[in-house]
């Protein structure tokens, strides 16, 4: 069972630190989808996922549908190479519960 399948069933874990599995903005999506459904997760973190902005924004588009995790912390180290630290901020102002860390 993936990562996905087991969020989508998760009855009691809260918090979340996934740390240099390098599956970037394709594994952001996977996670996104389920956290669409995942109803027990408070705190979650991506370290070293090489996860860059696009990834991030499908992150902040299931916290749309997720109102229980209270903190999304993204390592932007991958991010601040690439991509703009204008659209970070953009994607913090709209929803205070991302926060970019490097």
């Amino acid at each position: 069972m993936c990562i996905r399948d087991r969020l989508k069933v998760n009855k009691s874990l809260a918090e979340l630190n996934l740390y240099d599995n390098k599956v970037g903005n394709e594994g952001a999506l996977v996670i996104s989808e389920a956290l669409k459904v995942n109803k027990t997760l408070t705190h979650l973190r991506f370290v070293e996922m090489g996860i860059r902005i696009e990834g991030a924004k499908l992150i902040a588009e299931a916290l749309k549908f997720n109102k229980t995790l209270v903190n999304v912390r993204i390592d932007s180290y991958i991010m601040n190479n690439f991509d703009s630290r204008d659209e970070q901020n953009e994607i913090s102002k709209k929803d205070k519960r991302i926060q970019f860390f490097s």
